[in-house]
């Protein structure tokens, strides 16, 4: 799952939005080190900044400071006002710490506070599969896909979740082809 997580930038021009730009420059390069004392800075200044707090969860989470990260991330879903992203990364966490229920719940909470959402659905059902249940993670996949026809992860979790139903092989094709037309290049050819 740790793959999965998305680290988000600050949005202004303000000392703690260059702190996290910063910070996601240095996260985006594999400098963890860096990116957490640039994400803690800004929370120096904002101590309640969701953004640091959320992305300073995800550099614990792949320094594999569970603890540390799942504290972190449950914070700044208190002060996240419903980002999607924030609260999707909280259950990607949870599952990460094999807290295979409490991924489920924030994933579930995720997708009432923002059910247009299409990472969050592509959480739910993440977390759906790893709780043993396929057959509904397929059906969330679809309704991410519906909103996102060439999400990244989405259709290639619903093709393999298919897989592991009762679906018959129409179904499977179908699935497969709604990947592949989603994902094909539909740009002129060039020499």
């Amino acid at each position: 799952v740790s793959q999965l997580y998305i680290v988000l930038s600050g949005e202004g021009d303000s000392p703690c939005d260059e702190l996290i730009k910063g910070g996601v420059q240095a996260h985006s390069l594999g400098g963890l080190a860096l990116a957490e004392a640039h994400y803690n800075r800004a929370l120096e200044l904002e101590p309640t900044n969701p953004i640091a707090l959320q992305n300073l969860a995800v550099c614990y989470a792949q320094e594999g400071k569970f603890s540390d990260a799942t504290i972190t991330i449950e914070r700044a879903v208190i002060f996240c006002d419903g980002i999607g992203i924030i609260m999707a990364n909280e259950a990607a966490i949870a599952l990460d710490c094999f807290r295979f229920e409490a991924g489920l719940n924030a994933a579930k909470a995720a997708v009432k506070a923002r059910p247009d959402d299409s990472h969050c659905l592509f959480m739910l059902g993440l977390a759906l599969r790893v709780c043993g249940n396929p057959d509904e993670a397929v059906k969330v996949y679809n309704k991410a896909l519906d909103i996102v026809s060439n999400h990244p992860m989405a259709a290639v979790n619903a093709a393999f979740d298919q897989s592991l139903t009762t679906s018959t092989q129409k179904d499977l094709l179908w699935q497969r082809k709604r990947w592949y037309d989603s994902n094909a290049y539909k740009g002129e050819r060039q020499p």
